[in-house]
């Protein structure tokens, strides 16, 4: 009998590296450890938050390694300023950081998040070309980006036309040299190989397929930035929903939270410039709720309450 199970095991592990795939059994006399060393985990890492308590009270986890979360909105709506408010304010606590950013590229990133830290105005960087030497705003910029360098663990990857797969391969290679606890893809959608699968929803598939294997075999936290369809505009209220999500349904299997951003004041410009966060949708939390907090169009900082506490909002960058 114990020659049998032996020949079984054997032909089992066979099997599995011919099929490339790893298999992990946890058996009898394995599961009370394997379930302590779990809780153990969960209980170190804690919940991974925000800067900003209306919506942290939403969150049941927030950003932590292992699971998956998606920025949602309509373009100019603020998914990149909201992604560098709180990718900024992580790193400055600590956490590994790695921006997929094809979409934006180095320099623009660069841009919003100095912008954000040095309270200067995001349009000020388009016209930088008729800045003289001397302007004192080149020494703020290379000093904060000097502070950058020597204190934060963040990693940038502009290049385009990369996959899914090549980004789990360079994820991986900066974990042998560095901790990373969260990556962001700024635009998802510029990752999926449309053209080779011939339809959305089979690169979305895919797509999905990578990001669930970069985040349980790599341990990481992965934000996808994505962008809503235009039907949420042939509404009459512009509020976004779930359904407004392009291949909706594979999102909302694959996250564990789904958050959808509005500003009325990118259709009314008299509006206050509030920025709504919807949960659309939370693992183990609650859903349907939103937080409000303000949003400054001018540098992208997003803070809580009113002008009076926009200092406040400075404290986790500087």
């Amino acid at each position: 009998k114990d020659i049998i199970n032996s020949v079984g095991e054997s032909l089992w592990e066979l099997e599995s590296r011919q099929a490339g795939r790893r298999v992990e059994v946890i058996e009898p006399g394995k599961i009370y450890l394997k379930r302590k060393a779990g809780l153990e985990e969960r209980m170190r890492v804690g919940r991974v938050l925000t800067n900003w308590s209306a919506l942290n009270d939403l969150l049941t986890y927030g950003f932590v390694p292992g699971m998956l979360s998606v920025i949602a909105g309509r373009p100019s709506m603020g998914k990149s300023a909201l992604k560098t408010n709180i990718s900024d304010y992580l790193a400055e606590k600590g956490y590994g950081v790695i921006h997929f950013a094809p979409e934006q590229g180095f320099d623009y990133e660069r841009d919003r998040s100095d912008a954000i830290r040095l309270d200067m105005g995001l349009r000020a960087f388009s016209k930088i070309c008729d800045w003289q030497e001397d302007d004192p705003r080149l020494d703020e910029i290379m000093e904060s980006n000097k502070y950058v360098d020597s204190h934060w663990n963040v990693f940038y990857i502009p290049t385009m036309g990369l996959t899914m797969g090549d980004a789990y391969r360079v994820i991986r290679s900066i974990q042998r040299k560095a901790r990373i606890d969260i990556v962001f893809f700024d635009l998802f959608s510029d990752f999926l190989d449309v053209g080779k699968l011939g339809n959305l929803h089979e690169a979305t598939v895919q797509g999905l397929q990578y990001v669930k294997k970069i985040k349980r075999e790599l341990g990481v936290h992965v934000c996808l930035l994505v962008q809503l369809s235009r039907a949420v505009e042939k509404r009459r209220d512009k509020h976004p929903q779930l359904s407004d999500l392009r291949e909706s349904g594979g999102y909302e299997e694959s996250a564990d939270l789904v958050l959808l951003l509005y500003r009325e004041k990118y259709y009314n410009q008299e509006a206050s410039d509030a920025l709504e966060i919807s949960i659309a949708k939370q693992r183990h939390g609650p859903r349907g709720v939103k937080a409000i907090l303000q949003f400054d169009e001018e540098t992208t900082r997003i803070y809580e309450g009113n002008e009076d506490s926009k200092e406040d909002g400075l404290e986790g960058f500087l």
